[in-house]
């Protein structure tokens, strides 16, 4: 990672540590944590993202880890290979019966959903996709099903039951464990949305998909999506304007870079409502600029690269998740709209002096983070997501052998 990692934990963060512990935290009978099941991430070729190998309808295959995705997503191919079913008259989404993760099966109900349903793409994927990627697994099937613990370092995900005491779970044993509040807001598919999915009686369910914590780069406080498909940190080019004051000349070198999954997965949709000529959406022209440090809790960041991307381009409001997946409902030059200027009025039509716009680029109305934090940053943490709690805890390097394992799920 360009950059350089310190520690610093300070007698404020121990304070504000100890004074978050309930009573019933601190007495002796306080339920142990216990680990419902656990799997070994594989690293991705060319790339500082990981996989998690999963079974989709009990039959292998290698996801991407999404920890901001509004949806999960699988290839064709493997949509095919799989042979799995879809509701009439949608095309896109395939319903899973079954998942695995970590020798544990899950049987899912019977209705379309996002936690329960893959989102496949009309064509199939492109030869520069980041090695072997299956699909995406995201947190509204993760964070369904127990509290979220990513050890990046040892290459290892586990969920944990969150039936436990307030504060107890560094179980790895680390020395400085810090924590930061956590956000989740849930995402609103309300509004013209909806619209997207057909028949009229398919439901499209919320899902867990925005975890935010807070960070300060260079000296201003920011909001940051914890964004596992990520390669790199990046904020927005209006961010970079309104809060850094940066023109354009002081953005740095620019370069093609594939800042959402599906560019990474070899997506290659052919939208025929899109781009002059054909032209397909997954690389964006990102700038690079390096920033003096980014503070993360107790941990300092120094000299951090972060990515500037056009605003279109962020995570949960670029064309690619509604406009090239989705059923197509849209006006022909939708995918020019700027979707910050849209402020409030995203995910609905926006009357303007020009006439009106359709600007359901986004899936909420205030989905869009002031930084999102990539795997340059997260590599090198453990990462413990206690929704409960609504805390992140974590740890940087890596980790002392636990002195007591946590306790396993009984089957």
């Amino acid at each position: 990672m360009t950059g350089h990692f310190s520690k610093s934990v300070g007698v404020g963060l121990t304070v504000v540590f100890a004074a978050g512990l309930t009573p019933a935290a601190r007495a002796q009978d306080c339920r142990p944590l216990v680990k419902i099941t656990s799997v070994k991430l594989q690293p991705l070729a060319n790339s500082k993202r990981v996989l998690v190998p999963v079974t989709i309808n009990n039959v292998p295959r290698k996801f991407l880890l999404d920890t901001a995705g509004m949806s999960g997503f699988i290839t064709k191919e493997s949509a095919e290979e799989l042979k799995m079913p879809h509701p009439p008259a949608i095309r896109d989404i395939r319903i899973v019966k079954t998942f695995g993760l970590g020798g544990t099966t899950y049987e899912l109900s019977d209705i379309e959903a996002n936690d329960t349903t893959l989102i496949a793409p009309e064509y199939p994927v492109s030869p520069d996709r980041d090695g072997d990627i299956d699909g995406t697994l995201t947190n509204a099937f993760l964070l369904n099903k127990g509290e979220l613990d990513i050890d990046f370092p040892a290459s290892t995900l586990s969920l944990f039951s969150p039936d436990h005491c307030p504060g107890k779970v560094n179980y790895w044993g680390a020395p400085d464990t810090g924590s930061l509040p956590l956000s989740y807001d849930t995402v609103e598919l309300g509004g013209v949305a909806k619209n997207y999915v057909s028949p009229a009686e398919t439901e499209i369910t919320n899902d867990i998909a925005h975890l935010t914590v807070p960070v300060t780069l260079d000296g201003h406080a920011l909001n940051a999506w914890i964004d596992t498909s990520a390669e790199k940190s990046s904020i927005s080019i209006e961010v970079a304007g309104r809060i850094f004051g940066l023109q354009e000349k002081d953005l740095g070198p620019q370069s093609e870079t594939k800042v959402t999954p599906e560019a990474a997965m070899g997506f290659r949709p052919h939208n025929p409502y899109g781009p002059p000529n054909g032209t397909v959406i997954t690389m964006a022209k990102s700038y690079r600029h390096k920033f003096s440090a980014l503070t993360l809790g107790h941990i300092d960041i120094k000299n951090l690269e972060l990515l500037i991307i056009p605003d279109r381009w962020g995570r949960n409001n670029d064309p690619t998740r509604f406009l090239l997946y989705m059923p197509k409902r849209y006006p022909r030059d939708t995918w020019k709209y700027d979707i910050a200027e849209q402020g409030d009025n995203r995910g609905d039509f926006t009357r303007t002096s020009s006439g009106t716009q359709f600007a359901a680029f986004s899936n909420a109305k205030k989905d869009i983070p002031d930084m999102v934090l990539g795997m340059d940053v997260l590599r090198h943490l453990h990462i413990y997501l206690a929704l409960k709690e609504k805390r992140m805890y974590f740890s940087a390097g890596a980790a002392p052998a636990p002195t007591s394992a946590p306790a396993a799920a009984a089957n």
